[in-house]
């Protein structure tokens, strides 16, 4: 019933237990076994006084005696002396009590009486104490005691009493002290059984070392045998110890092991966990990716086709351009035309009448002759300019082709006279003192005529240039939609914005819109710089002395408007600087932001073109409105480009080489007092080109912290007033 207490034994257990048996066998099989028959009467008093020391109990020498002290012992007493004299493979002490080895010494001697394996039982315990006396003999260790052949045994018989009591007393002691040998050295087992693990090679020799302790103990008397038995407790002691300091060794690896095992485990959570981390991402990353590609493709298809549509629409702007341009280059030539015509006009008489004044003074006459003479002159100048139409030419419908020309002539010949007049009234102001002698505004403009057929096709250009997108989708007409469009790709994804160069595309993608928008600006003619109230002012002054301060007020009341009041200009100024991502956080708005260069790009590429052909081409420079109106623009150039720029020189060159044109065409004539107050006409005209030179005066002071401060005093004070006016 032994199974609760017995386990599964481990090689190195089943290999002890395997050497123990042979050396067992091999012990039975000894050239020195002494067979059971010889042991006679001496082995019997042994087992009889084993049992008087051990129990108290008593018999007879012979064979009788064992059988009496057999009949005596009890059942439990010898299933104890069966167990300990068995091999252990069970390390569970707890289920089990500790045996005491004195009572297995005390039951080798007590059942002897017992028949069958008992008896086998008794000769196999004897011949192990047999053994053991033999051993110690053989080894020679000290003083051994004297053996006890089976010759002496047969003579103990022969011996007197004495001398068996004695050699009795003697054995008794040498069994006392096997057996507390043997019980010392199975305690050490069974108290180290708690620390070792079962199957162990420390559980396996400790066990090993206790059994050969407990088989090989020599029966020594005296202080000898008490020293043998003090080392092998001492040998069995110190294999404990170190059994004990082996398993607390494998103790603290166990420990560092579990904290190994411990922080790897921590580890491998942890790196679970940003594993799923990391998935989550990627999921997200993909989905991101598949918006991403989705948003992508849809906005190619739709820069695509706004790239189809500014193409056909370029077109359409740049022919609107080119009439624009065209248009006004015939409103400046017509300009041009008409002051050179009404200078020439203005001139020819009285130059005549200066001649005629001169010849009549020279030849003696006095000054109402002169004077007489100087008018007769003028007079045949006007009729000469009258007659400059030419031949009559009829076509073929009989009309006279040269009638409008004629009548052209006879309503300038009509506003000289006015002009006259007025600056006669402007003279007398002055030499009397009562009025300031004010610069000329205008002269030689075209008349009302020209200016209302130019205004008529200018407004027909303009309600042509706001159809042009009329017939496209609103997310491709305006710029509005088209900057919506690309702020809305920058805030989802800047670094693809960034990566496109897009601060490259930009400014062509808008240059349709904002030419269209240019279309509407007419800072010359239109109004932005008040030349058309200026003409009207200017032609209504020729009929009145009040006419040329009239002007000059309306040209003073309306001020320049630039290219930064239309709408283009208010919608891409900020062009991606507010931009607000995904997250809330700002996109853009730095100073290395490239988008923050597009109105500057728009102006190099657009306005500038544009202010450089009206300066070249349409500018009047003795027109104070429009001088007023260039040095205003080129100023507002010059905000946005630096000067250094080739373009922008360009300008500035032109604008200096105008300004030294006008000042050379600004030469009085020689004429003498005396022949002025000979002739009213040529005085009046003397006026009136002084004026004109104070005039150019104004205009060259309009430039003013433009151009340097000594190429303006060079021009009006070196050239002008002291070359020209003196």
């Amino acid at each position: 019933e032994e199974d609760d207490d017995m386990g599964i034994p481990d090689e190195q257990t089943i290999l002890a237990a395997k050497a123990k048996r042979e050396r067992l066998r091999q012990a039975h099989l000894a050239p020195d076994y002494v067979p059971l028959a010889g042991l006679g009467l001496g082995m019997g008093r042994l087992r009889g006084a084993g049992a008087a020391g051990g129990g108290g109990r008593g018999g007879s020498a012979g064979p009788a005696g064992s059988e009496g002290r057999a009949g005596s012992g009890s059942e439990d007493s010898e299933e104890e002396a069966e167990e300990m004299m068995r091999i252990r493979f069970s390390g569970k002490e707890g289920v089990r009590p500790r045996k005491d080895m004195s009572q297995y010494a005390r039951s080798l001697g007590g059942g002897a009486g017992e028949g069958g394996g008992e008896e086998e039982e008794d000769a196999f315990a004897e011949e192990q104490l047999r053994k053991a006396l033999r051993l110690q003999q053989v080894g020679g260790a000290g003083t051994a005691p004297a053996t006890v052949p089976a010759t002496a045994a047969a003579a103990a018989t022969s011996a007197p009493f004495a001398y068996q009591q004695q050699q009795q007393q003697q054995q008794l002691r040498q069994e006392q002290v096997l057996g507390q040998a043997a019980a010392a050295a199975m305690g050490g087992v069974a108290g180290t059984s708690g620390y070792l693990r079962p199957g162990s090679s420390s559980a396996a020799a400790v066990i090993a070392g206790g059994a050969a302790a407990a088989t090989a103990m020599p029966y020594t008397g005296g202080a000898l045998g008490m020293a043998s038995g003090g080392s092998r407790l001492a040998a069995i002691t110190s294999a404990g110890e170190a059994a004990v300091a082996s398993l607390a060794e494998g103790l603290r690896r166990l420990q560092a092991s579990h904290k190994q095992v411990s922080a790897g485990a921590r580890r491998a959570g942890e790196n679970l966990v940003a594993a799923l981390g990391r998935v989550e991402g990627l999921e997200s990353e993909l989905r991101s990716a598949g918006d991403k590609y989705v948003y992508m493709q849809r906005l190619r298809s739709y820069v695509a086709d706004l790239c189809d549509c500014l193409q056909v629409k370029s077109a359409i702007v740049e022919e609107l351009e080119d009439s624009r341009l065209e248009l006004m280059e015939d409103r400046a030539t017509a300009s041009r035309t008409a002051a050179a015509n009404a200078e020439r006009d203005l001139l020819a008489p009285a130059e005549a009448a200066v001649a005629a004044a001169m010849a009549a003074l020279g030849r003696g006459a006095g000054a109402a002759a002169a004077t007489q003479a100087a008018e007769a002159a003028a007079e045949e100048a006007e009729e000469r300019l009258l007659d400059e139409e030419g031949p009559e030419e009829v076509d073929e419908f009989g009309r006279n082709v040269n009638l409008q020309r004629r009548r052209e002539l006879q309503e300038r010949a009509r506003a000289r006279k006015r002009l006259l007049a007025a600056e006669g009234e402007r003279l007398a102001a002055a030499l009397a003192g009562t009025a300031a002698v004010l610069p000329l505004v205008s002269e030689g403009e075209a008349g009302e005529e020209q200016s209302s057929r130019y205004a008529q096709r200018y407004r027909e250009l303009r309600e042509a240039a706001a159809t042009v997108f009329a017939d496209t989708d609103e997310e491709f007409a305006s710029i509005g939609a088209v900057k919506r469009r690309l702020e809305e790709w920058k805030a989802r994804y800047p670094k693809d914005y960034t990566q496109a160069y897009m601060h490259l595309s930009t400014p062509a993608l808008f240059a349709p819109f904002v030419r269209l928008q240019l279309l509407q600006w007419d800072p010359l003619y239109g109004g932005g710089g008040a030349g058309g109230q200026q003409e009207q002012g200017e032609q209504g002054g020729e009929g009145g002395s009040g006419g040329g301060a009239g002007a000059e007020a309306a040209a003073a009341a309306v001020p320049y408007r630039g290219f930064d009041s239309q709408q283009w200009y208010g919608e891409l100024f900020e062009y991606g600087m507010n931009v607000t991502a995904a997250d809330g956080s700002g996109v853009g708005g730095g100073e290395d932001d490239p988008d923050a260069d597009l109105v500057p790009q728009l102006v190099r590429k657009l306005v500038l073109p544009l202010a450089l052909h009206w300066v070249e081409r349409c500018w009047d420079v003795r027109n104070v409105a429009h001088t007023r109106t260039v040095a205003a623009l080129a100023a507002e150039l010059l905000v946005y480009l630096p000067a250094e720029e080739p373009r922008m020189a360009d300008l500035l060159t032109g604008l200096r080489s105008s300004l030294e044109a006008a000042v050379e065409a600004c030469a009085l004539p020689p004429w003498p007092p005396a022949v002025l107050a000979c002739s009213p006409r040529a005085a009046h005209t003397l006026f009136h080109r002084f004026r004109l030179a104070l005039r150019v005066l104004h205009c060259v002071s309009a430039f003013e912290g433009l151009l340097s401060r000594g190429l303006l005093t060079g021009l009006a004070v070196g050239r002008l007033v002291c070359g020209q006016l003196m």
